[in-house]
């Protein structure tokens, strides 16, 4: 489940919330009560593993120092 930033309509409190998709249009506001918080805009994050950086970047060991490849002087396939 995601948390979405929200911004009360009445009172203007921000505020961040864990709700499903579908549940954010009833947020009440921890504040004043009121439903109906406007969703916020913001940024997100989505990390990779080393193994991910590894197979898509070949291996070295300043990318990916514990990949099985870097020793070797990249990852097979990447050759």
């Amino acid at each position: 489940m995601p948390t979405y930033d929200f911004e009360c309509k009445q009172c203007g409190h921000a505020f961040s919330e864990l709700t499903s998709y579908h549940q954010r249009e009833k947020v009440p506001c921890p504040e004043c009560g009121t439903q109906g918080a406007t969703v916020k805009i913001t940024g997100f994050f989505v990390g990779k593993s080393q193994k991910s950086a590894c197979s898509t970047r070949g291996c070295s060991p300043s990318i990916a120092p514990s990949c099985p490849g870097a020793a070797a002087g990249g990852c097979p396939g990447m050759r």
